[in-house]
């Protein structure tokens, strides 16, 4: 595919760069080896690669943290292979530390040689791929070019550099045979990175695949390590006639670090929002019953009550005594103390420490994290992105997440559904541990597992089925009462049905738009009325009306359906009245029928009810209520 272009690697006498190195000989490149290392291991690979793959290949070591290095790279590299085709900036250091203790000559060394080489090499290699027609530039840069991370100023400044120099340079060559290009990788297991987990691992006493697992839980959601091999077969195929259109772009090979979305922290911000519209201030409404905590930073050390619904950007207690249930959402959750029946908290991230619930614990958030000195007398029930347990559930445990990491004492039994579970030292299950499938497993052999390990059914998902069913008869159930409205209009305003279907076949945007915002909007706005005094008739209507516009969008969807079978089978059947009546029927007993096909069948049914409102509303705006019934 490549056999007779002249490429080089910089930074490839080891891991990443090596390895693009040894598939872009595959493919028969020649080749200009860079980098840094023992002298005698380095001819060693140089004569291999020479070997293996019948290919040249030069070594020059040249200095690219200066610009004369880089001169010297490319001069001497177009020299030895008579030409330039293929340039990849892979060369790259790092140092860690935060911005006010950076070491200046770390930051000037980092963006010379992860950023700054990138712009010297380029420029000396353009004119030399133009005169030959032909030209492929690849710069490494990572997942650091699009997101950032702590203590990684220099790295992430010039990463993110290279990402915005790759689309220059695919911009200023757009006419010609030249494309340019950045891989962005998030964890690849190169030598380095073997070796810092190896030394990870022995600092905290762990195995190596229990560090490893530590090290990827952190960015990379597919708990794999990326390999040199694939980035060099995705950098072959840049450089192939087949990418001759791909150019300007960053090519992400992350195992979807940088593809999450905090979800549950939007949610949470939505929840603080409505609540702080409604309680504008660091509101407290209290009553003899329960309290009602609104706000931004909320301490609730030393409240006493009975049950207590809590919504807040930070929540936080050091000795919290509550009598009751505890409700809470807010973006960061952080509290100790006594709950003396059941605490429900959903957050992005929650921490629980030194705390007693004599009742259940429910808890959903990305990461969330109980201590070894909490107890729950009753059951737990948690869900999370990472979810730590070091502490005591009483009764059984059921746990959901992406890593699940245990070090408890847990008295019944403990379900588990996840892709990766850590068992650790000093756990002790009383019950049996049950598997949701067959997640990565690491199990200490210190830990005390009495009922042994088995795979399950999840009971969440036994009760999700459940819920399937109830609500496909709910469906179906639903349906019956539109059915019998639309047979009365089909009877008693026999115009009405067909002006409908027909407004939502010439507007079906229009109408699944209009239809969505008023099924979505009425019952909040409503809401929001009846909190205050003058909107209360304003909530009331908009509440009352809301069932009527989704009772008539159901019966208008129906009748919608049988009309667009009949044309299909019968275009010229006329419309008389008990054939409205037929359209009706039939429409009404396939969604009926489709209501039951669970989960499914709720996305057609919620469609043609949308658009049946949108019509509901669009014609109640133009022509009145009376339209229906005139």
């Amino acid at each position: 595919m490549l056999k007779g272009k002249k490429a080089i690697v910089t930074g490839s006498t080891s891991g990443i760069g090596l390895g693009i190195l040894h598939v872009l000989a595959e493919h028969g490149c020649d080749l200009v080896m860079n980098g840094f290392g023992d002298a005698a291991e380095i001819e060693l690979a140089r004569a291999e690669m020479e070997k293996k793959y019948g290919v040249t290949c030069h070594f020059i070591g040249a200095d690219l943290s200066s610009s004369d290095g880089c001169e010297q790279l490319i001069n001497d590299a177009a020299s030895a292979l008579g030409g330039l085709d293929i340039l990849v900036n892979n060369a790259g250091i790092q140092f860690t530390s935060g911005i006010e203790e950076f070491p200046v000559a770390r930051w000037d060394a980092i963006i010379a040689i992860n950023l700054s080489a990138c712009f010297h090499t380029t420029r000396m290699a353009l004119p030399l791929m133009r005169k030959g027609g032909f030209g492929r530039i690849i710069n490494m840069a990572s997942a650091h070019g699009h997101v950032g991370s702590e203590k990684k100023i220099a790295y992430v400044a010039a990463k993110h550099g290279v990402v915005g120099m790759t689309k220059v340079t695919a911009l200023e060559t757009a006419e010609e045979n030249i494309t340019c290009n950045a891989i962005c990788p998030g964890w690849v297991l190169t030598p380095l990175v073997q070796k810092q987990i190896e030394d990870r691992a022995a600092a905290a006493g762990v195995s190596f695949e229990e560090e490893k697992l530590n090290l990827l839980r952190e960015k990379q959601p597919s708990m794999e390590f990326a390999t040199p091999e694939q980035l060099g077969h995705l950098a072959a195929f840049l450089c192939s006639d087949h990418a001759s259109q791909i150019t300007g772009t960053s090519q992400l090979v992350d195992g979807g670090w940088t593809a999450r979305q905090p979800m549950i922290k939007n949610i949470v911000q939505a929840a603080i929002l409505a609540a702080c519209i409604i309680h504008p201030a660091n509101a407290q409404e209290t009553n003899k019953a329960n309290a009602y905590l609104f706000g931004s930073e909320l301490s609730l050390d030393g409240s006493q009550h009975n049950d207590a619904y809590v919504a807040a950007r930070t929540i936080t207690a050091g000795s919290l005594k509550s009598q009751g249930d505890m409700i809470m959402t807010a973006l960061n959750i952080n509290i100790a103390g006594h709950i003396g029946e059941s605490l429900m908290a959903a957050g992005n991230n929650i921490s629980l420490t030194k705390l007693r619930i004599d009742e259940d614990l429910l808890l959903a958030g990305r990461n969330l994290i109980v201590d070894g000195d909490s107890l729950v007398k009753g059951g737990a029930k948690i869900a999370g992105q990472t979810l730590e347990f070091h502490g005591k559930v009483e009764g059984s445990t059921d746990l959901a997440g992406q890593e699940v990491i245990l070090s408890g004492t847990f008295l019944g039994d403990v379900l588990v559904s996840t892709t990766t579970l850590i068992i650790q030292d000093n756990t002790v299950i009383n019950g049996a541990l049950l598997l949701k499938g067959e997640p990565r497993l690491v199990v200490s052999e210190r830990a005390k597992i009495a009922g042994g390990i088995t795979n399950e059914e999840s009971q969440l998902a036994n009760r999700f089925k459940d819920w399937q069913k109830r609500l496909s008869w709910l469906t179906s159930s639903f349906l019956a009462l539109p059915l019998l409205l639309g047979l009365g209009l089909a009877l008693f305003s026999p115009d009405r049905l067909p002006a409908s279907a027909k407004m939502i076949k010439t507007r079906m945007w229009s109408m699944l738009g209009i239809g969505l915002g008023i099924i979505l909007l009425f019952p909040i706005l409503g809401a929001l009325m009846m909190v205050t005094v003058v909107g209360i008739p304003v909530g009331v209507y908009l509440l009352a009306t809301w069932p009527m516009v989704i009772l008539f969008g159901a019966t208008i969807g129906a009748y919608l359906v049988g009309d667009l079978l009949f044309k299909r089978i019968r275009p010229a059947m006329g419309g008389q009245w008990y054939l409205r009546m037929l359209r009706m029927i039939t429409g009404g007993i396939i969604l009926f029928a489709i209501g039951f096909v669970p989960m499914v069948g709720l996305l057609p049914v919620a469609i043609v009810t949308i658009l049946g409102a949108g019509s509901v509303a669009y014609i109640r705006w133009r022509q009145g209520s009376v339209y229906y019934f005139k």
